[in-house]
């Protein structure tokens, strides 16, 4: 079973609460969880946080860019018609916030996870992959109003082969 698999209810919740609080859409599951790539997406944008310290991740929100539209208008109450710098902003902050309530989803103490800056993707067509072997990762859709967007998490997992940790410092 995929580690993160027991995470999801409360990355669920996080979700659902920071959407309706945060961008004012009441958003709900579109799905059960998924634990494979999504492949390629078509005319979307993707942010990614990565995360670092007791735990090392990512976590990649995709947006179809009607999805993108809303969500950015929503949150800057004002109308975009095409993927802009203000719509990428807009969605690189509520991913921003996202990544925030992970935190306390996996450490007791908020300060052993530190978090990169978020890179946004935007396009035609791409295709977002993991490129580490010793990934937990999960797909968690979520329904707005005009759309479904994907939530993925991944997080590295110990080498399983030979049960070793490194240490730094």
């Amino acid at each position: 079973m995929n580690s993160i698999n027991k995470l999801t209810d409360k990355i669920n919740e996080s979700i659902l609460e920071t959407f309706k609080q945060v961008v004012m859409i009441d958003i709900s599951v579109a799905g059960k969880p998924m634990f494979h790539q999504l492949g390629p997406t078509k005319d979307s944008i993707t942010c990614m946080i990565g995360l670092a310290g007791v735990h090392n991740g990512v976590l990649a929100v995709h947006f179809s860019k009607l999805v993108a539209l809303d969500v950015a208008s929503k949150l800057l109450l004002m109308e975009f018609e095409e993927i802009n710098v203000d719509v990428q902003d807009a969605i690189g902050a509520i991913v921003n916030i996202l990544s925030e309530n992970l935190i306390p989803i996996l450490s007791d103490r908020d300060k052993d996870i530190q978090l990169s800056l978020p890179s946004i993707m935007c396009g035609d067509e791409y295709e977002y992959t993991f490129s580490q072997l010793n990934v937990d990762q999960v797909i968690l859709p979520f329904e707005t109003p005009v759309g479904i967007f994907n939530v993925e998490f991944g997080l590295m997992t110990k080498n399983r082969k030979s049960g070793h940790k490194v240490k730094s410092g």
